[in-house]
């Protein structure tokens, strides 16, 4: 990787894995649907893992301490986001709702703002940074199901 591409490709991939690419504003949770919650989760948990899989092809020894040391807390985000995105997926498959999966979704996003932070200060690979990128994709679609948008200054 080059210099440059080696901080820009994450940076945007991170965004879209916390969440701080612009989505559509609503006031309120959209109506709970049982079908489609459950099968963006089970989207989710697949990309989860998916992405897990490309972290765990990763080897450390980076040249930094840092870089180091967050490569390998990245990794333990994304083992902990697999495990939290599958139990979600089966919490709904088992015909859990809103308020029941909410504190799962919840870690989840936790999981997610941590993984960030850890990703962007480890150098990660194309491959990796794509993964992570589809697996934020997901969670977001999940997000007007669990959560409203704040309302926008001035309104």
């Amino acid at each position: 990787m080059t210099p440059g591409h080696s901080f820009w490709l994450p940076v945007a991939a991170l965004a879209a894995w916390i969440g701080l690419a612009s989505s559509p504003a609503s006031a309120e949770l959209a109506k709970w649907d049982q079908p489609r919650v459950n099968g963006i989760a089970t989207e989710l948990a697949d990309a989860v893992a998916k992405a897990a899989l490309e972290v765990d092809k990763q080897k450390g020894g980076r040249v930094d301490i840092g870089q180091e040391r967050a490569y390998y807390e990245f990794r333990e985000d994304m083992r902990l986001a697999k495990n939290s995105s599958r139990h979600l997926a089966k919490q709904l498959q088992g015909g859990k709702g809103r308020e029941e999966t909410y504190p799962t979704y919840r870690r989840l996003k936790t999981l997610r703002n941590d993984a960030a932070e850890n990703a962007r200060r480890a150098d990660m690979p194309d491959s990796t940074v794509a993964a992570i990128t589809a697996a934020g994709a997901l969670l977001q679609r999940l997000r007007p199901y669990y959560e409203e948008e704040p309302p926008k200054e001035g309104n």
